[in-house]
């Protein structure tokens, strides 16, 4: 572990050296030692120090207290005072600077040690503090810009829901089969889109309060992937053609994988709804299935409008969506979603696109087997 790095700030140099040589006894670091606020200034600028050690009676146009005040808001390091006298006054404007501590000359090595250590401590407890303050109000902000685009994700459905069955109820007795089936097929993809989006609202509450355990159990593979396909055709009323291989042929190969079988059909589901959804219509999607005694690949492909390359790095975060997407409505949650729950399930996953071709997700899961 690296010596603390520690400057000293003293106009006496009889006192500086006696303390310089009291701290490296001590198997700390003096970097340097100043005698005046301004070079301390420069000092802290050129070597960063750990703490600061500063005499608050300095000579010049500024004292201890005032450039401890100065780094305190440029730099934000300790600053351990160092004086002769202890008035109310005095150490009034030293707790307005911000100090971590004060030492009272002459100093005892026992004291020198104590106050740099509770200081140091007293420091890292409050960038603890200002980090976990940080990210609560980023977690904050995050769950409000989620329920603001839920809300919005919500209220298109809903309204689409709303105008089919004032369509049908309207039109009772008078409408054609086929128009009552158009109007029913965009209330079935309408509640898919609801479904998809609280079922994504469950899935970040758990992971966030580490609430979604991950849970295997031996799956029947092949099947469990053609249900989950016929599900989501059923769901959507889709029009796509979802093209399903596995390999090896498991009619002549009884694999039975321990997956987690709640996890594997979020991401299945995600990763295909997202096929579809940036796919033409009438397009062709592909989840093919490979695996071997230790793990089980899924790839979902589609010919769809493609990721952008400058996006593919920035892809699994929250909120984030390609620049080329246009139209499409979405909550940029799902792919950050999928890479949780891959992440929980011990695996890994990929991406290949072309703009304009399509793009191919590969998903690896570890897997126990049984055959």
């Amino acid at each position: 572990m690296p010596a603390v790095k520690i400057l000293i700030v003293e106009d006496e140099m009889v006192s500086a050296m006696s303390l310089a040589a009291d701290l490296e006894d001590l198997d700390y670091e003096v970097v340097e030692t100043a005698t005046s606020g301004q070079e301390a200034l420069q000092f802290v600028l050129q070597l960063q120090p750990d703490l600061i050690l500063m005499d608050i009676n300095l000579a010049g146009s500024m004292d201890g207290i005032e450039a401890a005040t100065e780094i305190r808001q440029r730099f934000n390091i300790p600053v351990v005072f160092l004086t002769s006298y202890s008035d109310d006054k005095t150490l009034a404007r030293a707790r307005q600077a911000g100090s971590f501590g004060y030492l009272l000359k002459p100093f005892k090595t026992p004291e020198v040690r104590a106050s740099i250590e509770i200081a140091l401590s007293k420091y890292q407890e409050e960038i603890s503090l200002a980090e976990a303050l940080t990210q609560a109000q980023s977690d904050s902000q995050q769950q409000w810009q989620y329920l603001a685009i839920a809300a919005h994700e919500m209220r298109t459905p809903l309204s689409i829901i709303q105008l089919a069955k004032d369509l049908l109820e309207s039109g009772q007795g008078k409408l054609s089969p086929e128009k009552s089936a158009q109007y029913f097929g965009r209330i079935h993809k309408a509640i898919d889109t609801m479904s998809q989006s609280i079922d994504n609202a469950l899935a970040i509450a758990q992971l966030e309060a580490g609430k979604l355990i991950y849970n295997p159990i031996l799956l029947d593979l092949d099947a469990f992937c053609r249900e989950t396909i016929e599900e989501l055709c059923a769901r959507t009323q889709s029009i796509f053609n979802i093209t399903y291989e596995i390999q090896p042929d498991l009619a002549s190969d009884r694999f039975m994988p321990a997956l987690d079988r709640n996890v594997l059909q979020q991401i299945l589901s995600n990763l295909l709804s997202n096929a579809i959804k940036y796919s033409p219509q009438g397009g062709e999607v592909t989840l093919s299935v490979t695996y071997s005694t230790s793990d089980v690949a899924f790839a979902v492909q589609d010919r769809g409008i493609g990721i952008p390359a400058e996006h593919l790095d920035k892809l699994f975060q929250r909120f984030e969506r390609a620049n080329n997407v246009g139209k499409i409505k979405g909550t940029g949650l799902g792919l950050n979603i999928v890479k949780s729950l891959v992440d929980l399930h011990g695996g890994d996953i990929k991406v290949e696109s072309e703009v304009g071709v399509g793009t191919k997700f590969i998903v690896t899961l570890p897997c126990g087997v049984r055959s």
